[in-house]
């Protein structure tokens, strides 16, 4: 889930932007993310990808406003379009596709929301890799370090 956006940034503006998102998720509390349906976004006119839709909102509202707030603060321009939670699970690149249909998770599948990450993405030929390179934990205590575990699930191509 994409709580903000930040295109290519300056190496050298990491450790401030961290600390920034970091000081706004101490403050929230961990919450439970609840998976809902798939859906065609933005819409099935103009699809772009496949996604989950999530909640519950306000806790979602609340990182992705935090997240906003640290990102400021840490000297970037402020985003302009309203935050819209879900889960990508693939995009679309061919206007002819086959319909979504059916449930893709359990009815109250839910998991835990502890932090935020900030990930390097780099687009290559088999799709986009994602390296992540700083975590902001809610409630201010720190995560777990990656596992390779961790590396094969943000990157599928990793370790198998």
């Amino acid at each position: 889930m994409t709580l903000r956006f930040l295109g290519e940034i300056d190496c050298g503006r990491i450790a401030r932007l961290a600390d920034c998102v970091r000081g706004q998720t101490a403050a929230l509390s961990p919450f439970r993310l609840r998976l809902g349906g798939a859906q065609i976004f933005p819409s099935r006119r103009r699809p772009l990808a496949v996604v989950l839709d999530v909640g519950p909102a306000e806790p979602l509202a609340e990182l992705a406003a935090a997240v906003e707030r640290g990102v400021v603060a840490a000297g970037f321009g402020p985003e302009s379009r309203p935050f819209n939670a879900h889960l990508t699970l693939g995009r679309i690149r061919q206007k002819r596709f086959s319909l979504v249909t059916g449930d893709v998770t359990t009815p109250g599948e839910s998991c835990a929301v502890n932090e935020a990450v900030l990930f390097k993405s780099e687009l290559q030929a088999s799709g986009a890799h994602y390296t992540p390179i700083e975590r902001a934990p809610l409630g201010g205590e720190p995560s777990p370090l990656l596992t390779e575990t961790d590396q094969s699930i943000y990157n599928p191509k990793v370790g198998g």
